[in-house]
């Protein structure tokens, strides 16, 4: 999927990357800040887990926890830094679920 997602590149002011949403993920560990306001934390929708990476959002650490549920809207991409290429989500932006 995300290798389609890159066949649609470039993506601009004309041609926005796409931004799926998830509803009721489990956050799996403790947010923790990386770099100057990089946030990082996993989640699981019960099948899969994966990491989620939110650049300048460090905004919202407070509202991340272990066993918490939240709406996630990202954008798909590939986290190949210091290992095999894994899919990462990229916050966009999220809400506690209801």
């Amino acid at each position: 999927m995300v290798e389609l997602i890159d066949s649609l590149e470039p993506f601009g002011q004309n041609n926005p990357a796409p931004v799926f949403a998830s509803r009721r993920l489990t956050v799996k560990s403790h947010a923790s800040i990386v770099g100057r306001d990089t946030l990082k934390f996993w989640v699981t929708d019960g099948v899969r887990t994966v990491s989620v990476v939110g650049f300048g959002k460090g905004k919202y650490k407070t509202m991340i926890g272990p066993g918490k549920k939240i709406d996630l809207a990202y954008q798909l991409m590939i986290d190949d830094w210091n290992k095999a290429p894994t899919v990462q989500l990229k916050f966009v932006d999220m809400k506690l679920s209801q």
